[in-house]
């Protein structure tokens, strides 16, 4: 249950009873594209805060699984393989980079 969606400027955040879910940013230097702006998500449960920083270039492909992580209520434990299986679900299906793509779990 979304209790709250916030938007600060170039921030979203979700939460529900246990965690917290927050679209973040930084750069990302590649060696055939250069400095490229990339983002990840971060998740906090009182005192425990775990991130993976560089899912995806794709700002909305990022938002559209932060949503989903909510919905489905993602525990922190399960939290960085959910999003590993994620990327990899966006490798073989070659739509990492599109901003079109709405993530959902086979």
């Amino acid at each position: 249950m979304i209790i709250k969606m916030l938007e600060i400027g170039e921030e979203k955040y979700t939460r529900n009873v246990n965690n917290i879910f927050r679209l973040i940013s930084s750069s990302k230097y590649y060696d055939d594209f250069g400095k490229m702006k990339v983002y990840g998500i971060e998740v906090r449960y009182g005192n425990c805060t775990e991130s993976i920083e560089d899912i995806s270039i794709s700002k909305e492909v990022v938002i559209s699984l932060l949503q989903k992580l909510e919905t489905e209520k993602c525990s922190l434990l399960h939290f960085k393989d959910v999003v590993e299986d994620f990327v990899i679900d966006q490798i073989i299906f070659g739509c990492i980079y599109s901003t079109n793509h709405q993530y959902s779990p086979s």
